[in-house]
């Protein structure tokens, strides 16, 4: 997978609050060649404001049109029996990489994240698994150490380490060579393929993919 810049693409509603579908398949057709690839329904995404249909049907539309090996559906949840209930949705639709952030609001531990992450991994064992590591959102930090125990435990093939957390990214990288680790930090792309990093998952990129693929190019 060449993938260095992907766009973490926001989704769209309408004055409702329903997901404008239609808008979102624009912009993903709009993306389609100007970014390497799309996290579908993660931060950006507004993920806590869709119910899991919506989230699916995204995933579905952006599959149509990007294809599978170029998405990563974000499928996590608060919980463990809402992130294995996405995970599997979203293998039947044909997602080849999923990831999932770790559990939030509800305290865990470092333990019942790793089994957080290994239920997720039995119910689609199918795509590759990206662990999304963004402590300001979710309240909970892991540290580089607790993350490469996480990764051999279940077998991660990846992560995406956003605020604070992307500071972890060449000492994971360094630890685990064989993972692609994301930064969520887009404001050096040089500096995070530096550190080993695969490459950025940019917010930013969704509204100016130009500069991103430029620099990727560069």
């Amino acid at each position: 997978m060449a993938d260095v810049v992907l766009a973490a693409v926001p989704t769209p509603f309408a004055a409702d609050g329903s997901v404008d579908l239609a808008c979102a398949r624009r912009l993903y057709e709009f993306l389609a060649d100007r970014a390497d690839g799309l996290l579908v329904a993660g931060t950006t995404g507004e993920f806590p404001a869709l119910d899991e249909d919506e989230r699916l049907v995204l995933i579905d539309t952006a599959i149509d049109v990007l294809g599978p090996d170029r998405i990563i559906a974000h499928i996590g949840a608060p919980d463990a029996y809402r992130a294995v209930r996405l995970a599997r949705e979203a293998s039947l639709l044909g997602a080849s990489r999923i990831a999932a952030i770790t559990p939030y609001y509800l305290a865990a531990s470092p333990a019942e994240v790793t089994e957080y992450y290994l239920r997720i991994r039995e119910a689609a064992p199918e795509p590759g698994l990206y662990a999304y590591i963004f402590p300001e959102r979710t309240g909970l930090t892991v540290a580089p150490q607790q993350f490469c125990e996480l990764a051999d435990a279940v077998g991660l093939a990846g992560a995406k380490f956003s605020g604070v957390a992307a500071r972890n990214v060449a000492e994971c990288a360094a630890a685990r060579p064989g993972l692609r680790i994301f930064s969520g930090d887009d404001t050096d792309l040089a500096a995070t393929l530096r550190a080993g990093g695969a490459g950025i998952i940019s917010a930013r990129a969704s509204a100016f993919p130009e500069v991103f693929s430029g620099l990727s190019a560069a």
